[in-house]
């Protein structure tokens, strides 16, 4: 059985989600793309917290993985 990770008050223990892929906010992005892409990610990963979490800062979405290989495929859909 695969055992959970233990998440703090406000996020995951610092590195505990090494891969981190940052997708840049955009002129001419709009509200059903990021709907779009969110989805994506929940339909390929799963819910936020085992396989990646993920945040939003004023000049992009950081989405963070546990495995190398996630990130990349991500990546190669996204970025």
């Amino acid at each position: 059985m695969k055992k959970k990770r233990a998440m703090s008050a406000d996020r995951f223990e610092q590195d505990s989600m090494p891969y981190r892929v940052r997708v840049p906010w955009r002129n001419g992005d709009t509200e059903e793309k990021w709907t779009e892409t969110c989805a994506w990610v929940i339909e390929q990963f799963g819910l936020p917290g085992d396989r990646f979490v993920c945040h939003a800062t004023l000049y992009w979405m950081q989405f963070e993985f546990l495995d190398e290989q996630d990130a990349v495929f991500f990546s190669l859909r996204w970025s």
